[in-house]
C-alpha cells in the first residue's frame, strides 16, 4: 500500500467515522477556533501577502470566508473521499489560479493539526478511538495539501503546456492570422478560464478589436462595440489618468490589472467589466524592432489577482518576446475588425467565392493570349468584395477552400475556350504555401482529373515568399509532377523583394509577371520605375523568359512596357475583370491593335530612356554614334504629334542631341538629359 493510499484508509469510512464521533465536541471547537486564525490572516494578509494585497478588501473576504468554510468541513465525521477530494481541489484551484502565497496556509494546518491531536489525546478516552480519531484528522489535513499542491501542478502544467503550443505556433505558421489565433488558443488552454482580445491601432489611434477567443472576452468585446460605447483611444486624453492599455500602447511593458474592481484608471469599464464576470486583466504590448507598440492582446481572468503570479508573469514575459518576433517576421496587413472578418469567413464557407478574369495581351501584335482567374467574395446583395479586403483575414484553412473554390470555376472557364476552339491559357494565383502542403496538390490533381480539362493550358502563377526554397524535396517534386502534366509556372511579383529575384534563379519558372507595384510607382516617380521594368524585361529576357506587366491602367503605361520590351500587358487600360459570361464574346471581338504610336509622355519617357542606354553602348565607335543620332526617336515621335515644336521640350531635346555628339558620360550630357526626363515628367503629370 502506498503512502497516499495508507492516508486514504485512516482519512474515510466507517472506523474513522466512529472515532471522529467520539472527538466532535473538542474537534469541532478546535476548527472553529482555527478557522477563525485563518480568518484573520486573510485580513492581515493585505500587508503580507503580495498578491492578495492588490485584491480588495471585499476580495480578500470573500477568499478567506471560502477557506475557512472548507476548514470547518474537515473533521465531518461522514465526509467522504470524493467530497473531500472535489472540495479541496476546488479550494486548491483557488489558490494556485490567484498565485496567493500558501506557506501561512501551511503553518494554520500544522497548527491545527498539532492542537487535533492534543485535543483528541484530552478529550477521547479510549486509546483506539483516540488513535483512529488523530489518525483520521491527520491523514484528512495531509491529503487536503496533497490535493491542494496537485492544483498547483496542474497549473504549471498547463502554463508549460501553452508555452510550448506559442513556440510551435510561432515557428510553424507564417501568416498573421494563423499566429493570432494559435497564440489564443494556446492561452485559452491554461487552467483559469483565460480569455483573450488581439487588436492593433487603425489610422486615427483607436484600437480595432481583430480576433477574440472565451466567453468572457466576446461579451466585452460586444460591450466595446456598443453603439453608446466610448471609442477605445490608444492615447489617454490630455490630464486624464492613463487607462491600462493606453499605459501599455505607450510604454510597450506589459500592464497587470490584478483587481478589476479595485482600479479606478478603467473609467466607465469597470463596471462593464464586472458585470460580465471580469476580476482580473493584464494588457501585452506586442513591439517592433524600434521597441514600439505594433498590436495588443488583453488577457481577462474570472479571478482575481490572476495575472499577478510569479509564474503567470514569466508566461507573459516569454508570450510578448516570441509575439513581438513572430509580428516583425510576418508581413503586417492592413486591420481589419473582427465583426467584419467573420462575415468574409462565413462567405467563403458558404461557398460565396466567384471568380472574374482579366485578359492578357501580347503587346506585340495586340493579340489575347491569356485570361488571369482573380478571386472575389459575393455579399448578400451580390456586390462584390476585392482580395485587398478579404485576404489579409484568412490563414492557411481559408487559403485552402479559397484556391479549391476558385480551382473548380476556373476549370470551367478553360473548358470553356476548349469549346469554342479559343487557344487561350488561363492564369490562377497558387499560394507558395501549396508547395509543401499536400493538401493543395491533392485538391489541383483530383479536382483537374475530375473536369476533363488539359492542363497543358493552365499557368500557375507563384506569388512572393521568402520561405519558398527550390532545393526543399518536396518543392522541388511538386514542381516536377506539375511539369509532367504540362502545367506551367510563372512568377508573379518579380521585383517586389529579394526573395523574388532569388526564385528567378532557382526556379526554372516559364513565364514571369513584373509587380504591379512597380507599374504604380510610375505615377509618382516615372523615371525610376520605368528604368527597373526595363531592367527587369531584359533580366528576364536573358534567361528565356516571356514578360508581362500588369497594372496598365491608362495608355501612357500601355506604352511604356511596349516600348521597353514586355511580351504581354494585363490591366484596366486594356479591360478590367469580368464574369464568365463575358469572357467568351470579349475574346471573340477584342480588336486588334498594332504597336501602339508614341503618343503619351510615358511612353516618350520609356521611349528615351530606351534610346540612352541604346545610345551608350555605340557611343565608342564615333561613326555609329553620328548614324544613331540622325534618326527619329521616339521623343521626335511625340513632340510631333503633340504639336510640341518649338517648345520648351523640343529645346531641351535637341540641345542633349547636340552635346551627345561629345558622347555619353559628360557632365553635360547628364545635364542635359536630366532636362529632358523632368520636362517629360511635367507633361505626364499634366496629362494625369
Amino acid at each position: 500500500m502506498t503512502l497516499r493510499e495508507n492516508h486514504i484508509a485512516r482519512a474515510y469510512g466507517p472506523q474513522a467515522a466512529e472515532a471522529l464521533r467520539a472527538a466532535a465536541p473538542m474537534l469541532c471547537a478546535l476548527v472553529k477556533h482555527h478557522g477563525a486564525q485563518l480568518a484573520e490572516r486573510y485580513r492581515a494578509a493585505g500587508t503580507r501577502d503580495a498578491v492578495l494585497r492588490q485584491l480588495t478588501e471585499q476580495e480578500r473576504s470573500d477568499f478567506g470566508d471560502r477557506d475557512v468554510g472548507h476548514v470547518l468541513m474537515l473533521p465531518d465525521p461522514d465526509l467522504t473521499r470524493a467530497e473531500h477530494e472535489c472540495a479541496a481541489m476546488r479550494i486548491g484551484m483557488q489558490h494556485a489560479l490567484v498565485g496567493a502565497d500558501t506557506l501561512w496556509r501551511i503553518e494554520v494546518f500544522n497548527s491545527l493539526q498539532e492542537a487535533a491531536a492534543r485535543a483528541i489525546r484530552e478529550g477521547v478516552a479510549d486509546p483506539a478511538l483516540q488513535e483512529r480519531a488523530t489518525r483520521a484528522i491527520s491523514s484528512r489535513i495531509y491529503l487536503d495539501m496533497q490535493y491542494r499542491i496537485s492544483c498547483f501542478r496542474r497549473v504549471d502544467d498547463s502554463i508549460f503546456a501553452a508555452l510550448t503550443h506559442i513556440d510551435e505556433v510561432a515557428i510553424r505558421t507564417t501568416n498573421l492570422p494563423d499566429l493570432v489565433h494559435g497564440v489564443l488558443s494556446a492561452i485559452a488552454s491554461v487552467e483559469g478560464d483565460v480569455s483573450g482580445l488581439f487588436g492593433r491601432s487603425d489610422a486615427q489611434g483607436l484600437l480595432q478589436i481583430e480576433a477574440s477567443i472565451g466567453r468572457h472576452a466576446e461579451l466585452y468585446h460586444e460591450a466595446l462595440g456598443s453603439p453608446h460605447a466610448p471609442p477605445k483611444s490608444l492615447r489617454a486624453a490630455d490630464g486624464a489618468a492613463p487607462a491600462p492599455i493606453q499605459r501599455a500602447w505607450s510604454t510597450g511593458s506589459i500592464v497587470i490589472v490584478p483587481s478589476w474592481a479595485a482600479d479606478a484608471s478603467l473609467g466607465p469599464w469597470r463596471e462593464v467589466g464586472l458585470g460580465i464576470g471580469l476580476r482580473s486583466a493584464v494588457a501585452i504590448p506586442l513591439l517592433d524592432r524600434s521597441g514600439q507598440s505594433i498590436a495588443l492582446f488583453n488577457l481577462y481572468s474570472i479571478w482575481p489577482g490572476y495575472f499577478s503570479s510569479h509564474r503567470i508573469r514569466h508566461f507573459l514575459t516569454h508570450a510578448q518576446k516570441i509575439l513581438s518576433h513572430g509580428l516583425q517576421q510576418r508581413p503586417q496587413p492592413r486591420v481589419v475588425v473582427l465583426s467584419q472578418q467573420r462575415r468574409y469567413l462565413d462567405l467563403l464557407r458558404r461557398g460565396r467565392v466567384r471568380m472574374l478574369y482579366q485578359p492578357v495581351v501580347d503587346l506585340r501584335d495586340g493579340r489575347v493570349a491569356k485570361f488571369e482567374a482573380l478571386a472575389r467574395l459575393a455579399d448578400e446583395d451580390g456586390a462584390l468584395i476585392a482580395p485587398a479586403d478579404f485576404l489579409p483575414t484568412f490563414g492557411e484553412e481559408e487559403l485552402l477552400g479559397l484556391f479549391e473554390q476558385g480551382f473548380q470555376q476556373a476549370l470551367h472557364m478553360r473548358a470553356r475556350f476548349d469549346a469554342q476552339a479559343l487557344p487561350l491559357q488561363l492564369g490562377l494565383n497558387f499560394p507558395p504555401e501549396g508547395f509543401v502542403d499536400p493538401r493543395y496538390e491533392q485538391i489541383l490533381f483530383a479536382t483537374l482529373a475530375a473536369s476533363g480539362v488539359d492542363p497543358r493550358g493552365l499557368v500557375l502563377e507563384i506569388l512572393e515568399h521568402g520561405d519558398l526554397v527550390a532545393s526543399d524535396a518536396r518543392v522541388r517534386g511538386f514542381l516536377t509532377r506539375l511539369r509532367d502534366a504540362g502545367i506551367r509556372i510563372a512568377q508573379d511579383d518579380l521585383g517586389s523583394g529579394h526573395s523574388s529575384l532569388l526564385r528567378l534563379e532557382q526556379f526554372a519558372f516559364d513565364a514571369v509577371k513584373i509587380d504591379q507595384g512597380l507599374v504604380r510607382g510610375a505615377m509618382a516617380e516615372p523615371q525610376h520605375a520605368l528604368e527597373f521594368i526595363l531592367h527587369l524585361t531584359r533580366l528576364s529576357h536573358a534567361r528565356g523568359l516571356p514578360v508581362t506587366v500588369e497594372g496598365l491602367e491608362n495608355a501612357g503605361l500601355v506604352e511604356a512596357a511596349t516600348l521597353l520590351g514586355a511580351d504581354y500587358g494585363q490591366g484596366y487600360a486594356i479591360a478590367r475583370p469580368m464574369p464568365e459570361s463575358e469572357v467568351v464574346p470579349w475574346a471573340l471581338g477584342y480588336p486588334l491593335a498594332a504597336t501602339p504610336a508614341v503618343r503619351t509622355a510615358l511612353g516618350a519617357m520609356a521611349g528615351h530612356i530606351l534610346w540612352d542606354v541604346e545610345f551608350s553602348a555605340i557611343e565608342q565607335w564615333p561613326q555609329l554614334r553620328e548614324a544613331f543620332l540622325a534618326l527619329p526617336s521616339c521623343l521626335d515621335r511625340f513632340i510631333a504629334h503633340n504639336h510640341l515644336q518649338g517648345g520648351a521640350l523640343d529645346h531641351a531635346h535637341k540641345h542633349n542631341r547636340a552635346i551627345a555628339m561629345n558622347g555619353a558620360h559628360t557632365r553635360l550630357y547628364r545635364e542635359s538629359r536630366r532636362k529632358v526626363l523632368d520636362l517629360l515628367r511635367e507633361h505626364w503629370r499634366d496629362a494625369t
